[in-house]
């Protein structure tokens, strides 16, 4: 299998569309800030964060996604939030390591949440967990074509 951002990017929005919490997902780059807009919440993004590491047989990828919910002005219901968020963070590890016959990847045990909160449009808090992706690749598929080496 070669490694194809497009398929994991589907999969993650697959993860998001059928929780029956999340109402928004976001491929964020470098160019999107977390601003309002229109989206609703609790929301997950997805932020591709580190190299990508090509071993002979595997490849790995670094993602952070991003479980964040609005908090009042006033924070009333940030303990809340965050609680929410976790479950959410707890949710998807759960997920993707009970089904990882069905994917193309696992995801190493060594994720980290960590909570964050940001003071945009709307005040959100939630959790930022990094991931490493582990890609069994097989490096002598080709996807282009090429000409023999003469």
């Amino acid at each position: 299998m070669r490694i194809d951002l497009l398929e994991l990017n589907e999969t993650f929005a697959r993860f998001a569309e059928l929780h029956e919490q999340i109402q928004t997902y976001v491929v964020m780059t470098d160019s999107e800030d977390p601003k309002a807009g229109n989206r609703k919440y609790p929301l997950m993004w997805m932020q591709l964060t580190d190299d990508i590491v090509l071993d002979r047989n595997a490849a790995s990828l670094g993602l952070t996604f991003l479980f964040l919910d609005k908090v009042m002005p006033d924070d009333s219901n940030l303990l809340f939030v965050l609680n929410d968020c976790l479950n959410l963070v707890q949710d998807f590890r759960d997920f993707f390591d009970e089904n990882e016959e069905k994917f193309k990847f696992t995801i190493d045990t060594d994720a980290t949440a960590t909570p964050i909160l940001i003071d945009y449009d709307d005040r959100l808090a939630g959790y930022s967990l990094s991931v490493t992706l582990d890609i069994q690749s097989n490096r002598d598929e080709r996807v282009i074509p090429m000409q023999p080496w003469t």
